[in-house]
């Protein structure tokens, strides 16, 4: 039987997310680093779900656009639950060999996410960069 198609793997990824099938993490050692956070996202936003908007294909590689959609009903980095449905893009770059994600690279639109729980962000800068010193 030949291998899946990198695009019908994604979709069994996404699907095992978004029924939170941990057990897919066994089968996708690149998925290694979003084993460990995956499962936090899920407990914030416990109805997540994944709609890929685009795909590109070129022999191993994938990249995708997706929309990830789901209500804040726990807490996410620090943020109370608000009960917000939100919506934020997702960026993908997936290399899958005989049916196997083995490096992935995930790019969330966090600042989006953040505007609609309405947190504010603060940015402090510890010391001044060189190039600031020079014009104070």
């Amino acid at each position: 039987m030949p291998a899946p198609t990198p695009q019908q793997v994604l979709r069994q990824v996404f699907s095992a997310f978004d029924q939170q099938d941990w057990t897919i993490f066994d089968s996708h050692p690149g998925l290694y680093e979003t084993r460990h956070h995956l499962p936090h996202l899920y407990a914030a936003f416990p109805d997540m779900h994944h709609t890929i908007e685009v795909e590109l294909v070129e022999d191993e590689m994938i990249a995708c656009v997706a929309q990830v959609r789901g209500t804040h009903r726990g807490p996410f980095m620090g943020i109370a639950p608000t009960g917000k449905q939100v919506s934020f893009m997702l960026l993908l770059i997936d290399r899958i060999v005989e049916g196997h994600i083995v490096e992935h690279r995930a790019i969330p639109d966090f600042l989006s996410l953040f505007q609609q729980l309405e947190v504010t962000l603060s940015f402090t800068r510890a010391t001044p960069s060189p190039t600031e010193s020079h014009l104070a």
